[in-house]
């Protein structure tokens, strides 16, 4: 009899391993997934209109540089990557010392302004420079951005040259510019572009103050035009306020300029809140790559060792029939093929785990709720597991509902009692008890109690997560996903999954599930 069902287990077994096949082919999708992702990454890298450098930060070796920085300096690809920046003559202002590169390291960020840099062909061009440091696939890069500031500069040098020159310039720009008074951060003035970005008129604007249109504190404003007017040029980001109320990440060049003797400070605005949700978009995607990829890496090695074990189990005792099957008697052989029996049914089990994690990631119909007969049901789920179960434990049910239909998802409410009631069987040597009631709010209401080891009280909120399972587990065998998947099948029910375990004395889990309509 044992050997007919470890016959038929086997054949399942063999068919599940087949599926197992297939969804290893649904992870090269997922892996295909994450290549579309680098795809568009790398679309950004090479349509941006900045140049772009990276650097490995350790060495501070280029490693890619995109084609808008190679038609701005002149060198090819070639003549950049693999050589270290200060190697580059175009790059020898910037990267005068390895002691920058040292700052840079430390500090993960570092900002050259106004820095002048000669192209390949001679010509000199104001940049420029912010580099950034990022962590990818566990490396560290540096991102060097690199902007084109002259037209920028030959203003702000005619501005300073010439008043009558710097209104006709400053009224024609197309990038917003204020200029404003740096002893009490009034307005003075605003250009055409300024007015259509803010949506203040030229009025508006002159009875208002720099803090009105910046989220920042004043004193940290005036804190800032102190320091443009002692020290030059400067550069900040501020989050500023419009007319509607929007609000957008800007950064702000201020140069002091003298008009007829007064001192003045002008502004030039730029939006990037494009910009800046394009790197944070970027952050995202390098942590979800991250993500896959570890995600994968504990998924593949925690199915591989739990599969390991049974299938050794099944080699090992088909072996040993193969070799005594003449010579062993009944007894003998009974013995292996419950080993095989119980190796083929911990595999299937796990099988069944890996089957519903993926058609759960993969279909958008999973939850199917029907009209099923819990108590019947409950009652099969126990028979399965005591029939199993190596230990002589009984599992006591208690019900105070009705038997009547309930709607809910036979598949799921049957791996989630599985799960539960099969852990409370591994983890104790005691009876295990089930009750089963109605909530006042009329929810079904299912506490599980062992008597078992327990769970130590400050990992309980981690059981739900994926491959954690608890440090005293001992010699059980299990992947640690089985707890985070019932937790997900009980959230598609809305219901709630609660545990309380004391060590030593045992685990009561606690599902309640609303009455589904």
């Amino acid at each position: 009899m044992i050997k007919s069902k470890s016959n038929n287990l086997i054949d399942e077994l063999k068919a599940r391993n087949s599926k197992l096949t297939k969804q290893n082919k649904k992870l090269k999708l997922a892996l295909d997934k994450k290549q579309s992702a680098e795809t568009r990454s790398h679309q950004i890298f090479e349509s941006s209109k900045e140049g772009i450098l990276i650097l490995d930060a350790i060495t501070g070796q280029i490693t890619d540089a995109n084609p808008f920085l190679i038609e701005l300096i002149g060198f090819n690809y070639d003549e950049l990557v693999g050589k270290e920046l200060w190697e580059i003559g175009v790059f020898k202002n910037i990267a005068a010392s390895k002691e920058t590169f040292i700052e840079l390291q430390n500090k993960e960020y570092i900002r050259f302004e106004d820095m002048p840099l000669e192209t390949k062909a001679g010509n000199s061009i104001d940049v420029e420079f912010v580099s950034n440091v990022y962590v990818v696939d566990k490396n560290k890069i540096i991102l060097c951005h690199i902007r084109d500031i002259s037209d920028r500069k030959i203003a702000e040098k005619a501005l300073q040259e010439s008043g009558q020159l710097y209104y006709a310039m400053f009224e024609k720009n197309q990038t917003p510019q204020l200029l404003i008074d740096p002893i009490n951060g009034s307005i003075i003035d605003i250009n055409s572009a300024a007015m259509g970005f803010y949506g203040y008129s030229l009025e508006e604007f002159k009875l208002m103050n720099l803090s009105d249109i910046s989220t920042f504190p004043s004193e940290k404003i005036f804190e800032e035009m102190k320091k443009f007017t002692l020290t030059g040029p400067s550069y900040f980001e501020f989050i500023h306020k419009k007319a509607s109320g929007e609000t957008c990440d800007i950064e702000i060049y201020t140069s002091p300029l003298s008009i007829n003797g007064q001192a003045l400070l002008i502004s030039t605005i730029n939006d990037i809140s494009k910009r800046k949700l394009e790197e944070e978009k970027l952050v995202l995607l390098n942590n979800q790559l991250n993500e896959v990829n570890l995600l994968k890496s504990q998924f593949i090695s925690t199915v591989s060792h739990e599969f390991r074990t049974p299938l050794a189990g099944i080699l090992s005792s088909v072996q040993l029939l193969q070799i005594y099957n003449d010579t062993w008697n009944k007894k003998k052989k009974e013995k292996l093929f419950k080993q095989i029996f119980d190796a083929v049914q911990q595999t299937k089990s796990l099988l069944d785990d890996v089957s519903l994690i993926d058609e759960e990631q993969t279909s958008k119909s999973f939850f199917r709720p029907t009209n099923i007969q819990l108590l019947p049901l409950i009652n099969e789920i126990i028979e399965e597991n005591i029939s199993v179960s190596e230990t002589k434990q009984k599992v006591i049910l208690t019900s105070k509902v009705a038997i009547e239909s309930y709607y809910m998802d036979a598949i799921m409410i049957r791996h989630i009692l599985n799960n539960i009631i099969s852990n409370a069987l591994k983890y104790s040597t005691k009876n295990i008890t089930i009750s089963l009631n109605k909530t006042k709010n009329q929810e079904i209401k299912f506490t599980i109690k062992d008597q078992g080891i327990g769970i130590p009280t400050d990992e309980i909120k981690y059981l739900l997560e994926p491959y954690y399972r608890a440090s005293n587990k001992g010699a059980a065998q299990g992947t640690g996903f089985g707890l985070s998947v019932v937790k997900r099948f009980v959230d598609l029910h809305k219901g709630q999954l609660l545990i309380e375990s004391i060590v030593g004395e045992g685990t009561v889990v606690i599902i309640i599930l609303p009455y589904l309509q």
